[in-house]
């Protein structure tokens, strides 16, 4: 069982800082909404650290296996940002793989596995 996960940020100041400092690496093109960046940045942190993981392992895992698409299907079928087969929605989920395309689901599954 996952332990309750610890608020990402100690402080709003410590958000900014932290966004600020990973944001660069995010390429626009892949999230061109600048809101929207910051938010998955923070998503991302928030389930990292949840699962015990580097916010940065996460961030070059995405890159590597989606580019950062949120709708990304492999040719073996795995979904999402962190491809995550649909298997696992059976396994350790609900069985609905459809969540598999949900930012925080996808990050969830992707931190868990």
């Amino acid at each position: 069982r996952t332990p309750p996960a610890a608020p990402p940020f100690a402080s709003h100041t410590e958000r900014a800082w932290w966004i600020e400092q990973i944001e660069p690496r995010l390429p626009a093109r892949w999230l061109p909404d600048a809101t929207a960046r910051a938010e998955f940045l923070a998503l991302v942190r928030y389930e990292a650290l949840r699962a015990g993981l580097d916010p940065l392992l996460v961030l070059g895992l995405i890159e590597v296996e989606s580019a950062f698409r949120k709708y990304a299907v492999s040719s073996v079928g795995a979904r999402g940002f962190m491809q995550v087969m649909p298997f696992w929605s059976r396994t350790i989920g609900d069985g609905d793989a459809a969540r598999l395309f949900d930012a925080r689901a996808n990050l969830r599954f992707g931190c868990a596995i």
